[in-house]
């Protein structure tokens, strides 16, 4: 996989690879899309193939001058430490200054987590592991959005009818304090049933949340609906 970028000319337009991933050390295979700071430079994950071509993804951080550096190797902690797996979402830059990621596998339950990373990599906390049992939901494949003190996101499976979540998680303190108590509130369980004047709830959602204009969330399910093909669903937060 690469970073690329197309730069429109006169003639049209023109693309330069501005990274090629190696693997081993840098992850591959990028199935997200990237975010950007203030300062220009880039973020976004890789699915697969770490530090020892074994380990599940990484973050990287990655200048606009193609200087490239990995943030964290997802995992390389011990086992104890319960790491995610698989990154599949694009990243948040939070209004504290730390990126908020989930992975779609590992963590204390292997259905996933929800993580927190300083963007010097100096500091990267577990969240949340998502259990699949009961209400929260497994599986977080979509982008999270901030609102307020709170980050939203959507989960694919599990929930009270195993068809997706929409849950907050509140980020209101000092994520680097370890003591500090994180959990995830169920919102939304997707496939529920919902009145006759309204269509047929979305299943599964996969590409997380979209902030409108109008203060609604909008999302994509890729199942459910009225023809069971999917839907286009709203919430207020």
């Amino acid at each position: 996989g690469t970073v690329y970028k197309i730069t429109l000319t006169g003639a049209g337009a023109q693309e330069s690879v501005v990274h090629p991933f190696a693997g081993q050390g840098e992850g591959a295979n990028p199935d997200a899309n990237l975010i950007q700071d203030s300062a220009g430079n880039l973020y976004g994950t890789t699915t697969s193939a770490g530090e020892n071509g074994l380990t599940q993804g990484t973050v990287f951080k990655l200048a606009t001058n193609g200087n490239f550096t990995t943030l964290h190797t997802f995992g390389a902690l011990p086992v104890g430490n319960n790491d995610g797996a698989s990154p599949h979402s694009s990243l948040l830059l939070g209004a504290d200054g730390n990126l908020y990621g989930t992975t779609d596998q590992g963590g204390a339950n292997a259905k996933g987590i929800v993580f927190a990373l300083s963007t010097s990599g100096l500091f990267y906390r577990v969240l949340y592991s998502f259990t699949g049992v009961g209400d929260d939901g497994a599986n977080p494949n979509g982008n999270l959005v901030q609102v307020g003190g709170a980050i939203y996101g959507t989960t694919t499976t599990g929930g009270h009818y195993s068809d997706g979540t929409l849950y907050s998680l509140s980020v209101a303190g000092d994520v680097s304090v370890l003591s500090s108590a994180v959990t995830v509130k169920p919102i939304h369980p997707f496939g529920m049933p919902l009145p006759l004047s309204q269509n047929a709830d979305g299943i599964n959602p996969w590409a997380g949340l979209f902030l409108g204009n109008d203060g609604y969330f909008y999302a994509i399910t890729v199942s459910g609906g009225n023809s069971s093909t999917g839907a286009i669903v709203k919430y207020y937060p």
